[in-house]
């Protein structure tokens, strides 16, 4: 007989961290890059740029590595599941009952509790118990039911949540068996990002007003915030094609837009406006039922930034030596964490995204972070590019979300 415990309720404090004191800034490098381009880096530009001009890079960590192949791979590990999906309804029979999963049946074991979520339909609303008897396959269970008293077997239909509580073992038992899951191998392509520079002879010895200098050091500065621009824009809304690429087809990468898939929502704009901590909320408690636990960066579009602010109105306190009155929200709590809002102009004006920052990483290839390169001159000119190669490598994207207007 598998013995079981009944659970004592309990709680863990966690402290809440800041996410602006998380903050890193932007530099366009993998913390172990190999350093051994002898162009002028041109990372200190990113440094005093990247801030203003794109908060969401400013927001990321550094990479621990720089890419080493035009297609960047990389192996998630999953932990085995909380809840699982029955494909299958569930009938209200008491005997012992086959279940169909979702393929995750291999990760269970013998033994182990299972709880049908609501919503289910049985006696006094009370959910049900059935306890593991057999695994046939990695998409079948069996189980006895209603190990919590006959008067609660309950029906689920198809697609409904089990919720998987815990094994229970056998006293003296041998031990066989393997419940590890495989790695999940992703990858991404890089996308080279490039801006020429040609400037006469003539137009470097002129003397401009203002004075800025050297004209070609001027441009490149100019130059390479568009290119941390263009960097930012493509991690938000690019999509991977012609992947290897070549002299005569351009490689692009995918961007957060195209790989966040699985909690991916169309909310009618009124609607979020009339409530936009209500559909907030419900998107962190999607991410945090898969798993999630970790969102910290709320990245919306102008429209639906001004609409989470404007929450704020009525609960404005304003002395009479005031001199400012705010209506923004920027740190915002729900009952599944606490976010930054970060407004980017780069997002559509009705549309967000929840990130977690600890499973994005802007990765640059292997000395191809953004570098300045001067090229052969050809006559009274002089020439040079602004130059980087960079990928775009996220873990566990069902796990974050993104909404937009229909």
């Amino acid at each position: 007989m598998h013995r079981t415990w009944r659970g004592v309720g309990w709680a863990i404090h966690t402290v809440r961290l800041d996410p602006q004191a998380m903050c890193s800034v932007f530099t366009g490098l993998a913390t172990y890059d190999d350093f051994l381009s002898l162009d002028p880096d041109i990372s200190e530009i990113l440094l005093l740029t990247a801030a203003r001009e794109v908060p969401l890079l400013d927001a990321l960590p550094q990479p621990d590595r720089p890419a080493t192949s035009v297609k960047h791979i990389w192996d998630e590990q999953n932990i085995g599941p909380d809840r699982i999906i029955a494909s299958t309804a569930i009938n209200s029979a008491t005997a012992a009952t086959g279940l169909q999963t979702d393929g995750l049946a291999a990760l269970l074991s013998v033994g182990m509790l299972l709880e049908l979520e609501p919503p289910t339909s049985g006696t006094m609303g009370v959910t049900e118990l059935v306890q593991i008897t057999s695994i046939p396959g990695p998409n079948s269970l069996l189980v006895a039911r209603g190990v919590n008293g006959a008067a609660n077997i309950n029906s689920l239909a198809a697609g409904g949540t089990l919720f998987v509580i815990a094994t229970a073992e056998l006293e003296g038992d041998d031990t066989d068996g393997d419940v590890s899951r495989a790695r999940t191998q992703r990858s991404n392509f890089t996308q080279i990002f490039k801006k020429p520079l040609k400037l006469s002879g003539t137009r470097q010895a002129v003397i401009t007003r203002p004075n800025v200098g050297s004209e070609m050091d001027h441009q490149k500065a100019f130059r390479t915030i568009e290119l941390l621009k263009e960097l930012e824009k493509a991690v938000i809304r690019s999509v991977a094609i012609n992947t290897i690429g070549d002299d005569a087809s351009r490689r692009t990468m995918d961007g957060l837009r195209a790989v966040l898939t699985q909690i991916n929502s169309q909310i009618a704009s009124n609607s979020f406006t009339a409530d936009p901590m209500l559909y907030v909320n419900n998107l962190m408690q999607a991410a945090w039922n898969a798993g999630a636990r970790d969102i910290d960066i709320l990245l919306t579009g102008a429209q639906w930034g001004r609409d989470i602010s404007g929450t704020n109105t009525s609960k404005l306190l304003v002395g009479q030596q005031d001199e400012s009155i705010q209506r923004y929200a920027e740190n915002i709590t729900t009952d599944f964490g606490t976010v930054r809002k970060i407004v980017s102009p780069w997002m559509p004006p009705q549309a967000l995204m929840g990130l977690s920052t600890r499973r994005i990483f802007v990765t640059p290839m292997t000395s191809r972070n953004f570098h300045e390169e001067a090229l052969a001159k050809g006559g009274d000119y002089d020439k040079a590019q602004i130059i980087g190669e960079y990928t775009l490598e996220y873990h566990h994207p069902e796990q974050m979300f993104q909404a937009r207007q229909p």
